[in-house]
């Protein structure tokens, strides 16, 4: 705990070089690095552990799971939000208030503010805020909540850039943007 405030020392090493378990220490780091909202990343790496998008379609009983806004490669360019089964494309506003809907569910998830121990042994969970990182049962592991801030942070974003036509635009090639021109169905759809 002394050591633990200065910059740049690895509490698994310190642990190491006392003779103590460092496992415990590794987890922590690990989920210390897990919860940060690195801009930096590419988006792969930075929505990895989002939850896909997956809206049920408005005509048949099908769900169309959403992986990108718009098929560039495919000739003529298809949109994202198509259905597999009947090969419709759902309404603007209908596409708006699922993804409002989903949205809210995950900051719900996020305000539920339930909180879980690190230490596989104890796996003490509550949903009251704790007054310090240290567990309130087992005393040893680490309390951290279930839903970080930058999950929340990173699955909006996801969303967001399911559904961002300008940002999408412009992270296309010009011989790819000529393409999508050229499809006026996907200028009504998306």
């Amino acid at each position: 705990r002394l050591i633990n405030p200065i910059e740049g020392t690895d509490a698994a090493l310190i642990a190491e070089c006392l003779g103590l378990d460092a496992t415990s220490y590794r987890r922590s780091l690990a989920a210390e690095e897990t919860d940060t909202c690195n801009i930096a990343l590419s988006s792969e790496d930075r929505y990895k552990d989002c939850a896909p998008l997956a809206l049920p379609c408005q005509f048949c009983d099908s769900t169309l799971t959403v992986e990108q806004i718009c098929d560039v490669t495919a000739s003529p360019p298809t949109s994202g939000f198509e259905c597999g089964s009947c090969g419709k494309h759902p309404s603007s506003a209908y596409i708006a208030n699922k993804l409002t809907l989903i949205a809210r569910t995950y900051i719900s998830k996020y305000y539920s503010g339930g909180v879980l121990c690190e230490d596989a042994a104890c796996g003490f969970t509550t949903r009251q805020t704790p007054l310090s990182e240290r567990c309130p049962q087992c005393l040893k592991g680490r309390v951290r909540y279930v839903y970080s801030e930058a999950k929340l942070f990173n699955q909006l974003s996801y969303l967001l850039s399911l559904v961002d036509y300008v940002s999408f635009t412009k992270q296309l090639s010009t011989k790819r943007k000529t393409a999508l021109a050229s499809s006026p169905h996907l200028e009504r759809v998306l």
